[in-house]
């Protein structure tokens, strides 16, 4: 099942980016994009298996270079 991520996912969702990209340099970056608030949390969602997190996407703001527009991505 694929649905909106929520709060308590967070920990999960650390755990499948450390498992997918072996080691601890992605699931640092997302944490400080969260802290941030570059990650969009209507646009995270999570792949759920047997009451398991097995999945993510994530989607942030980035800038538009020589633009003070953003964009989602």
């Amino acid at each position: 099942m694929i649905r909106q991520a929520t709060d308590d996912d967070w920990p999960a969702i650390l755990d499948v980016h450390r498992r997918a990209f072996g080691g601890d340099d992605v699931p640092r970056l997302v944490e400080e994009l969260q802290a941030e608030g570059l990650l969009v949390q209507s646009f995270a969602f999570v792949a759920e298996s047997a009451g398991d997190i097995v999945g993510n996407v994530l989607n942030g703001w980035v800038g538009v270079e020589g633009s003070s527009c953003g964009c989602c991505s």
